[in-house]
Protein backbone atom coordinates (compact mmCIF):
# COMPACT_ATOMS: atom_id res chain seq x y z
CA UNK A 1 0.00 0.00 0.00
CA UNK A 2 1.24 3.65 -1.14
CA UNK A 3 2.04 6.16 1.38
CA UNK A 4 -0.80 8.14 2.96
CA UNK A 5 -1.01 11.98 1.03
CA UNK A 6 -2.71 14.23 3.74
CA UNK A 7 -4.66 15.84 0.90
CA UNK A 8 -5.57 12.91 -1.43
CA UNK A 9 -8.46 12.27 -2.50
CA UNK A 10 -10.51 9.42 -4.83
CA UNK A 11 -13.66 9.88 -6.44
CA UNK A 12 -15.07 7.15 -7.66
CA UNK A 13 -18.07 6.43 -9.84
CA UNK A 14 -19.63 3.15 -11.32
CA UNK A 15 -22.55 4.89 -13.25
CA UNK A 16 -21.26 8.38 -14.58
CA UNK A 17 -18.93 8.92 -17.41
CA UNK A 18 -15.93 11.02 -16.59
CA UNK A 19 -17.59 14.05 -17.86
CA UNK A 20 -20.58 14.42 -15.61
CA UNK A 21 -21.17 17.80 -14.99
CA UNK A 22 -21.64 17.71 -11.22
CA UNK A 23 -18.97 15.20 -10.55
CA UNK A 24 -16.46 17.33 -12.80
CA UNK A 25 -17.37 20.36 -10.76
CA UNK A 26 -17.38 18.97 -7.51
CA UNK A 27 -13.49 17.61 -8.10
CA UNK A 28 -12.65 21.08 -10.07
CA UNK A 29 -13.53 22.77 -6.87
CA UNK A 30 -11.51 20.31 -4.21
CA UNK A 31 -8.50 20.36 -6.75
CA UNK A 32 -9.03 24.40 -6.52
CA UNK A 33 -8.85 24.27 -2.92
CA UNK A 34 -5.36 22.07 -2.55
CA UNK A 35 -6.93 18.99 -2.59
CA UNK A 36 -4.91 15.97 -4.97
CA UNK A 37 -8.23 14.63 -6.62
CA UNK A 38 -8.00 11.67 -8.93
CA UNK A 39 -11.24 10.72 -10.49
CA UNK A 40 -12.36 6.95 -11.44
CA UNK A 41 -15.08 6.55 -13.97
CA UNK A 42 -16.61 4.16 -16.74
CA UNK A 43 -15.67 5.20 -19.95
CA UNK A 44 -13.35 8.00 -21.36
CA UNK A 45 -14.04 11.44 -21.61
CA UNK A 46 -13.88 13.15 -25.00
CA UNK A 47 -12.71 16.12 -23.03
CA UNK A 48 -9.07 17.09 -22.52
CA UNK A 49 -7.48 19.57 -19.91
CA UNK A 50 -8.86 18.19 -16.92
CA UNK A 51 -6.27 20.09 -13.66
CA UNK A 52 -7.09 16.39 -11.85
CA UNK A 53 -5.64 13.38 -12.25
CA UNK A 54 -8.03 10.85 -14.27
CA UNK A 55 -8.57 7.25 -15.06
CA UNK A 56 -11.59 5.51 -16.54
CA UNK A 57 -12.28 1.31 -17.01
CA UNK A 58 -14.52 0.05 -19.58
CA UNK A 59 -17.64 -0.88 -17.87
CA UNK A 60 -19.78 -4.39 -19.10
CA UNK A 61 -23.47 -4.67 -19.18
CA UNK A 62 -25.87 -6.05 -16.54
CA UNK A 63 -24.56 -7.83 -13.30
CA UNK A 64 -21.20 -8.62 -14.49
CA UNK A 65 -20.82 -5.17 -15.26
CA UNK A 66 -22.07 -3.66 -11.76
CA UNK A 67 -19.91 -6.60 -9.78
CA UNK A 68 -16.62 -6.02 -11.94
CA UNK A 69 -16.96 -1.90 -11.65
CA UNK A 70 -17.27 -2.74 -7.03
CA UNK A 71 -13.99 -4.70 -7.37
CA UNK A 72 -12.28 -2.19 -9.12
CA UNK A 73 -13.28 0.17 -6.55
CA UNK A 74 -12.24 -1.73 -3.76
CA UNK A 75 -8.96 -2.37 -5.29
CA UNK A 76 -8.58 1.08 -6.24
CA UNK A 77 -9.27 2.29 -2.49
CA UNK A 78 -7.03 0.01 -0.91
CA UNK A 79 -3.85 -0.30 -3.43
CA UNK A 80 -3.58 3.83 -2.27
CA UNK A 81 -3.85 4.92 1.22
CA UNK A 82 -6.29 7.97 0.43
CA UNK A 83 -7.32 10.72 3.09
CA UNK A 84 -10.57 10.50 1.38
CA UNK A 85 -12.89 8.75 -0.57
CA UNK A 86 -15.71 10.19 -2.22
CA UNK A 87 -18.31 7.62 -4.12
CA UNK A 88 -21.51 8.77 -5.83
CA UNK A 89 -24.05 6.03 -7.10
CA UNK A 90 -26.52 3.67 -4.36
CA UNK A 91 -23.91 0.15 -6.69
CA UNK A 92 -20.92 1.17 -4.26
CA UNK A 93 -22.86 1.15 -0.73
CA UNK A 94 -22.03 -2.85 -0.36
CA UNK A 95 -18.35 -2.40 -1.56
CA UNK A 96 -17.91 0.91 0.88
CA UNK A 97 -19.59 -0.50 3.41
CA UNK A 98 -16.70 -3.56 3.33
CA UNK A 99 -14.14 -1.20 3.08
CA UNK A 100 -14.58 1.08 5.81
CA UNK A 101 -15.01 -1.84 8.32
CA UNK A 102 -11.58 -3.46 7.12
CA UNK A 103 -9.77 0.06 6.94
CA UNK A 104 -12.14 2.87 8.66
CA UNK A 105 -10.87 5.13 6.35
CA UNK A 106 -13.06 8.50 5.63
CA UNK A 107 -15.41 7.90 3.16
CA UNK A 108 -18.53 10.03 1.66
CA UNK A 109 -21.13 8.34 0.14
CA UNK A 110 -22.43 10.88 -2.56
CA UNK A 111 -26.20 10.38 -2.62
CA UNK A 112 -28.11 11.92 -5.93
CA UNK A 113 -31.50 10.52 -5.76
CA UNK A 114 -33.82 8.76 -3.32
CA UNK A 115 -32.93 5.24 -4.69
CA UNK A 116 -36.41 3.41 -3.02
CA UNK A 117 -38.66 5.82 -4.83
CA UNK A 118 -36.89 5.21 -8.00
CA UNK A 119 -37.56 1.89 -8.33
CA UNK A 120 -41.02 2.30 -8.03
CA UNK A 121 -41.36 3.83 -11.26
CA UNK A 122 -38.79 1.78 -13.37
CA UNK A 123 -40.97 0.53 -16.04
CA UNK A 124 -38.70 -2.54 -16.81
CA UNK A 125 -38.97 -4.14 -13.07
CA UNK A 126 -42.19 -5.79 -12.73
CA UNK A 127 -44.32 -4.34 -10.01
CA UNK A 128 -45.04 -7.45 -7.57
CA UNK A 129 -41.33 -7.29 -7.00
CA UNK A 130 -41.40 -3.30 -6.57
CA UNK A 131 -42.09 -3.33 -2.96
CA UNK A 132 -39.38 -5.62 -2.01
CA UNK A 133 -37.29 -4.35 -3.69
CA UNK A 134 -37.35 -0.54 -2.34
CA UNK A 135 -37.40 -2.73 1.09
CA UNK A 136 -33.93 -4.11 0.24
CA UNK A 137 -32.75 -0.90 -1.04
CA UNK A 138 -33.43 1.24 2.00
CA UNK A 139 -32.19 -1.18 3.90
CA UNK A 140 -28.49 -1.40 2.23
CA UNK A 141 -28.67 2.31 2.31
CA UNK A 142 -29.70 2.56 5.81
CA UNK A 143 -27.03 0.48 7.03
CA UNK A 144 -24.81 2.08 4.84
CA UNK A 145 -25.15 5.59 6.24
CA UNK A 146 -24.95 4.02 9.58
CA UNK A 147 -21.33 2.89 8.91
CA UNK A 148 -19.95 5.15 6.65
CA UNK A 149 -21.22 7.98 8.70
CA UNK A 150 -20.38 11.20 6.14
CA UNK A 151 -22.75 12.19 3.35
CA UNK A 152 -22.95 15.16 0.57
CA UNK A 153 -27.04 15.20 -0.87
CA UNK A 154 -28.29 17.61 -3.30
CA UNK A 155 -31.97 18.20 -1.73
CA UNK A 156 -33.31 19.53 1.75
CA UNK A 157 -35.60 16.22 2.04
CA UNK A 158 -32.08 14.26 1.77
CA UNK A 159 -30.91 15.72 4.94
CA UNK A 160 -34.15 14.92 7.15
CA UNK A 161 -34.77 11.77 5.91
CA UNK A 162 -30.69 10.38 6.72
CA UNK A 163 -30.83 12.97 10.41
CA UNK A 164 -33.87 10.26 10.74
CA UNK A 165 -31.44 7.61 10.54
CA UNK A 166 -28.97 8.89 13.03
CA UNK A 167 -26.10 10.43 10.69
CA UNK A 168 -24.88 13.46 11.68
CA UNK A 169 -22.46 14.46 9.22
CA UNK A 170 -24.26 15.66 5.82
CA UNK A 171 -23.45 18.32 3.30
CA UNK A 172 -26.34 19.67 1.82
CA UNK A 173 -24.65 21.00 -1.86
CA UNK A 174 -27.13 21.54 -4.17
CA UNK A 175 -26.16 20.90 -7.82
CA UNK A 176 -26.53 24.68 -9.27
CA UNK A 177 -24.56 25.24 -12.62
CA UNK A 178 -21.60 26.90 -12.77
CA UNK A 179 -20.50 31.32 -13.40
CA UNK A 180 -18.49 30.17 -15.60
CA UNK A 181 -21.16 28.86 -17.69
CA UNK A 182 -23.16 32.20 -17.89
CA UNK A 183 -22.79 33.88 -21.38
CA UNK A 184 -21.51 37.95 -20.84
CA UNK A 185 -25.05 38.69 -22.06
CA UNK A 186 -28.30 37.44 -22.35
CA UNK A 187 -29.70 35.50 -24.92
CA UNK A 188 -31.85 38.02 -27.64
CA UNK A 189 -35.31 37.45 -26.74
CA UNK A 190 -36.13 38.78 -30.29
CA UNK A 191 -34.20 35.69 -31.93
CA UNK A 192 -37.65 33.89 -31.44
CA UNK A 193 -38.73 35.85 -34.45
CA UNK A 194 -35.86 34.74 -36.50
CA UNK A 195 -34.16 31.10 -35.89
CA UNK A 196 -34.70 30.62 -32.11
CA UNK A 197 -36.20 27.50 -30.94
CA UNK A 198 -38.08 25.95 -27.40
CA UNK A 199 -35.22 23.59 -25.72
CA UNK A 200 -36.10 20.47 -23.49
CA UNK A 201 -32.92 19.22 -22.23
CA UNK A 202 -34.05 16.76 -20.19
CA UNK A 203 -33.47 12.87 -20.50
CA UNK A 204 -36.18 10.88 -22.60
CA UNK A 205 -38.38 9.50 -20.40
CA UNK A 206 -41.64 9.22 -19.19
CA UNK A 207 -40.86 10.44 -16.06
CA UNK A 208 -39.13 13.47 -17.43
CA UNK A 209 -42.08 14.47 -20.00
CA UNK A 210 -40.59 13.15 -23.02
CA UNK A 211 -44.25 12.02 -24.17
CA UNK A 212 -45.50 15.72 -23.00
CA UNK A 213 -43.33 17.56 -24.95
CA UNK A 214 -43.77 15.53 -27.95
CA UNK A 215 -48.01 16.13 -27.68
CA UNK A 216 -47.55 19.67 -27.06
CA UNK A 217 -45.93 19.31 -30.16
CA UNK A 218 -48.26 17.91 -31.81
CA UNK A 219 -50.78 20.09 -30.33
CA UNK A 220 -48.83 23.06 -32.03
CA UNK A 221 -48.77 22.31 -35.66
CA UNK A 222 -52.65 21.47 -35.41
CA UNK A 223 -53.45 25.07 -33.90
CA UNK A 224 -51.52 26.42 -36.90
CA UNK A 225 -48.19 26.87 -34.77
CA UNK A 226 -45.66 24.61 -35.30
CA UNK A 227 -43.48 26.31 -32.77
CA UNK A 228 -39.73 24.64 -33.41
CA UNK A 229 -38.62 22.16 -30.23
CA UNK A 230 -35.91 20.37 -29.57
CA UNK A 231 -35.35 17.99 -27.30
CA UNK A 232 -32.18 16.65 -25.86
CA UNK A 233 -31.29 12.90 -25.12
CA UNK A 234 -29.27 13.88 -22.50
CA UNK A 235 -29.32 10.91 -20.30
CA UNK A 236 -29.02 7.41 -21.84
CA UNK A 237 -32.69 6.85 -22.33
CA UNK A 238 -35.45 3.94 -23.16
CA UNK A 239 -34.84 2.74 -26.66
CA UNK A 240 -37.85 1.35 -27.05
CA UNK A 241 -39.35 5.00 -25.89
CA UNK A 242 -37.39 6.83 -28.31
CA UNK A 243 -38.26 4.19 -31.41
CA UNK A 244 -42.01 5.36 -29.77
CA UNK A 245 -41.51 8.96 -30.00
CA UNK A 246 -39.43 8.65 -34.03
CA UNK A 247 -42.58 6.62 -34.94
CA UNK A 248 -44.84 8.75 -33.71
CA UNK A 249 -43.17 11.65 -35.59
CA UNK A 250 -43.39 10.20 -39.06
CA UNK A 251 -46.32 9.13 -38.43
CA UNK A 252 -48.57 12.08 -37.45
CA UNK A 253 -45.96 14.49 -39.18
CA UNK A 254 -44.86 15.50 -36.01
CA UNK A 255 -42.26 18.00 -38.06
CA UNK A 256 -41.93 21.19 -35.78
CA UNK A 257 -39.87 18.52 -32.98
CA UNK A 258 -36.51 17.23 -33.51
CA UNK A 259 -34.64 14.57 -31.27
CA UNK A 260 -31.13 15.47 -30.92
CA UNK A 261 -28.52 12.59 -30.19
CA UNK A 262 -27.16 12.28 -26.33
CA UNK A 263 -25.26 15.24 -25.85
CA UNK A 264 -22.36 15.96 -22.99
CA UNK A 265 -23.08 18.38 -21.03
CA UNK A 266 -19.83 20.48 -22.00
CA UNK A 267 -21.54 20.55 -25.20
CA UNK A 268 -25.15 21.68 -23.85
CA UNK A 269 -23.92 25.49 -23.81
CA UNK A 270 -24.35 25.36 -27.77
CA UNK A 271 -27.86 24.72 -27.80
CA UNK A 272 -28.67 27.29 -25.20
CA UNK A 273 -27.18 29.59 -26.82
CA UNK A 274 -29.52 29.51 -29.70
CA UNK A 275 -32.89 28.59 -28.14
CA UNK A 276 -35.32 31.07 -26.93
CA UNK A 277 -37.49 28.99 -24.28
CA UNK A 278 -36.51 26.55 -22.07
CA UNK A 279 -38.45 23.33 -20.71
CA UNK A 280 -38.45 21.46 -17.73
CA UNK A 281 -41.18 18.97 -17.79
CA UNK A 282 -41.10 16.75 -14.83
CA UNK A 283 -44.28 14.64 -14.26
CA UNK A 284 -45.71 14.41 -10.26
CA UNK A 285 -43.69 11.18 -9.12
CA UNK A 286 -42.18 11.16 -5.40
CA UNK A 287 -38.51 11.15 -7.31
CA UNK A 288 -39.29 14.02 -9.49
CA UNK A 289 -40.95 16.00 -6.52
CA UNK A 290 -37.68 15.82 -4.83
CA UNK A 291 -34.87 16.54 -7.16
CA UNK A 292 -33.72 19.96 -8.33
CA UNK A 293 -33.14 19.74 -12.08
CA UNK A 294 -29.75 21.42 -13.05
CA UNK A 295 -30.91 22.45 -16.27
CA UNK A 296 -33.30 25.32 -14.48
CA UNK A 297 -29.78 26.90 -13.34
CA UNK A 298 -28.44 26.78 -16.88
CA UNK A 299 -31.62 28.27 -17.97
CA UNK A 300 -31.01 30.82 -16.20
CA UNK A 301 -27.51 31.37 -16.75
CA UNK A 302 -28.37 32.30 -20.03
CA UNK A 303 -31.79 34.64 -19.39
CA UNK A 304 -34.00 31.97 -21.09
CA UNK A 305 -37.05 31.70 -19.66
CA UNK A 306 -38.68 28.73 -17.97
CA UNK A 307 -41.75 26.44 -18.54
CA UNK A 308 -42.24 23.99 -15.85
CA UNK A 309 -44.17 21.88 -14.34
CA UNK A 310 -45.60 22.43 -11.22
CA UNK A 311 -43.79 19.56 -9.24
CA UNK A 312 -42.35 19.91 -5.62
CA UNK A 313 -38.88 22.30 -5.67
CA UNK A 314 -38.77 23.26 -8.85
CA UNK A 315 -41.52 25.03 -8.85
CA UNK A 316 -40.52 26.63 -5.77
CA UNK A 317 -37.35 27.57 -7.57
CA UNK A 318 -39.61 29.49 -10.20
CA UNK A 319 -41.44 30.61 -8.00
CA UNK A 320 -38.83 32.35 -5.89
CA UNK A 321 -37.32 33.64 -9.07
CA UNK A 322 -40.03 34.68 -10.95
CA UNK A 323 -37.79 33.13 -14.10
CA UNK A 324 -40.78 30.90 -16.08
CA UNK A 325 -44.04 29.83 -16.19
CA UNK A 326 -45.39 26.88 -14.34
CA UNK A 327 -48.04 24.31 -15.95
CA UNK A 328 -50.02 21.69 -14.56
CA UNK A 329 -47.77 17.95 -14.57
CA UNK A 330 -48.76 15.47 -17.60
CA UNK A 331 -50.91 18.14 -19.33
CA UNK A 332 -49.57 18.89 -22.63
CA UNK A 333 -52.71 21.07 -23.54
CA UNK A 334 -51.36 23.84 -20.91
CA UNK A 335 -47.75 23.11 -22.06
CA UNK A 336 -48.41 24.29 -25.63
CA UNK A 337 -50.78 27.08 -24.17
CA UNK A 338 -47.38 28.24 -21.93
CA UNK A 339 -45.13 27.81 -25.29
CA UNK A 340 -47.18 29.87 -27.39
CA UNK A 341 -48.12 31.97 -24.79
CA UNK A 342 -44.08 33.21 -24.33
CA UNK A 343 -43.44 32.37 -28.39
CA UNK A 344 -45.45 35.61 -29.14
CA UNK A 345 -44.36 38.10 -26.38
CA UNK A 346 -40.74 38.68 -26.70
CA UNK A 347 -41.29 41.52 -23.87
CA UNK A 348 -42.38 38.67 -21.22
CA UNK A 349 -39.39 36.68 -22.57
CA UNK A 350 -37.21 39.19 -21.74
CA UNK A 351 -38.32 39.66 -18.09
CA UNK A 352 -38.96 36.22 -17.34
CA UNK A 353 -35.44 35.49 -18.78
CA UNK A 354 -33.81 38.68 -17.62
CA UNK A 355 -35.23 37.76 -13.90
CA UNK A 356 -33.57 34.63 -14.17
CA UNK A 357 -30.47 35.33 -14.75
CA UNK A 358 -30.16 37.77 -11.78
CA UNK A 359 -31.52 35.10 -9.90
CA UNK A 360 -28.73 32.47 -10.67
CA UNK A 361 -25.93 35.22 -10.42
CA UNK A 362 -27.50 36.07 -7.02
CA UNK A 363 -28.42 32.72 -5.43
CA UNK A 364 -28.33 29.82 -7.71
CA UNK A 365 -24.52 29.27 -8.94
CA UNK A 366 -22.19 26.78 -7.87
CA UNK A 367 -19.90 28.85 -6.79
CA UNK A 368 -21.07 29.49 -3.27
CA UNK A 369 -22.26 25.41 -3.26
CA UNK A 370 -18.53 24.70 -3.97
CA UNK A 371 -17.71 26.52 -0.84
CA UNK A 372 -20.16 24.08 1.16
CA UNK A 373 -18.14 20.77 -0.09
CA UNK A 374 -15.01 22.31 0.67
CA UNK A 375 -15.64 23.35 4.04
CA UNK A 376 -17.13 19.58 4.59
CA UNK A 377 -13.40 18.44 3.80
CA UNK A 378 -11.43 20.27 6.06
CA UNK A 379 -13.67 19.47 8.86
CA UNK A 380 -14.51 16.12 8.15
Amino acid sequence: MAKKKVNSVLIFTSVHPLHDSRIIKQVNSLHNAGFDCTLVAPWASQEKGYPFKEQYFNRKSGFLGRLIAQLIFLRTAIHFKWAYIHFHDFDTVPAAILLRLITWRRIIYDVHENYGEEVMIREYIPKPLRYPLRWLINSIEWLGVIIIGRLVVVVPAQVQRFRQWGCKKIALVRNYASLSLAPPAPVDPIRVQQDGYVLSTSGQTVNYGALMVLDAASILIKRGYPVSIRGIDRFEGSASLKDLILNRMIEENIHNYKLLPRVTPQAIGNYLASSSIGLSIRLDTPNMRHGIPTKLFEYMAYGIPIIATDVGYQADIINESKSGILVPANNPEALADAILRLWQDAELRALLGNAGREAFFRDYCWEAEAIKLVDFYSHS
